[in-house]
């Protein structure tokens, strides 16, 4: 019989030394949170135009197209039933400061004013609206999996500060007053902070207690920018030329 050697023990032997030396769960996150930064959804040619182009209505057009996502608090409480103990507390904590910074009412009196001060567009198209409907699809409000709406949540707020800053800059620089750019304000200072409460006080600790849920914080997280992208490469197509003025398309 040959001897068994004990110098070169097998990964399949030995889990915990194939465990230490696979990357930390939190180096996924960081992976993966550069892939949402680096994202089509993320860089969208439809908010670099929105922030340096587009007139009022076109800023205002595209914000109405917006208001038919439902409000993101709305969508949390879907969820907080289904959320485990150890992290529901932060869940709730979260929906209480949507709620109390009344994020849901600052944006409806924010559009109403822009409304009443531009030309009035056609009837949105409900087949386009329900196709392209790239946060809150039936399907994710019902899905049961948690780390599936961990991960599109996580991709939500970490790409909300940037994009309420574009469209901050292109109301800013079509003359609103600050008073009606409250809204948009709080968003983009808060937001970038928001994305790491997610992370750190939401996906981790569940991480930590159930490793294979990170397979599908990366579905959800996948399938937000999928669904962003799907949105924005038809608005940048059908609706984006109608945004910039004359001489102000791609160069």
């Amino acid at each position: 019989m040959s001897a068994i050697s004990h110098t070169s023990p097998s990964p399949r032997s030995h889990p915990a030394e194939l465990a230490a030396s696979r990357p930390p769960r939190s180096l996924y996150l960081q992976r993966l949170e550069a892939q949402i930064l680096a994202s089509y959804a993320h860089n969208s040619l439809v908010y670099t135009t929105l922030a340096e182009v587009a007139d009022l209505t076109a800023i205002t057009h595209f914000l109405r197209w917006d208001a038919e996502q439902p409000a993101f608090s709305v969508y949390l409480r879907r969820w907080l039933p289904k959320t485990p103990s150890l992290v529901r507390g932060e869940l709730e904590e979260h929906i209480r400061v949507e709620e109390d910074e009344r994020h849901s009412q600052l944006f409806q009196e924010m559009l109403a004013r822009l409304i009443s001060a531009v030309p009035s567009e056609p009837t949105l198209d409900e087949r386009v609206l329900e196709e392209l409907n790239y946060t809150f699809s039936a399907r994710c409000a019902a899905e049961e999996d948690l780390g599936f709406f961990l991960g599109g949540f996580w991709a939500t707020e970490l790409m909300s500060a940037k994009r309420c800053h574009q469209l901050f800059l292109g109301l800013r620089r079509a003359n609103l007053a600050p008073e009606e750019l409250t809204y948009l304000e709080i968003h983009f200072r808060c937001d970038a902070s928001h994305g790491e409460e997610v992370r750190d006080k939401l996906i981790l600790p569940m991480l930590e207690q159930t490793p294979s849920l990170l397979a599908s914080v990366q579905r959800g997280v996948h399938d937000r920018l999928s669904r962003s992208a799907t949105y924005l490469r038809w608005y940048e197509l059908e609706r984006l030329p109608l945004s910039a003025p004359a001489g102000g398309g791609r160069t």
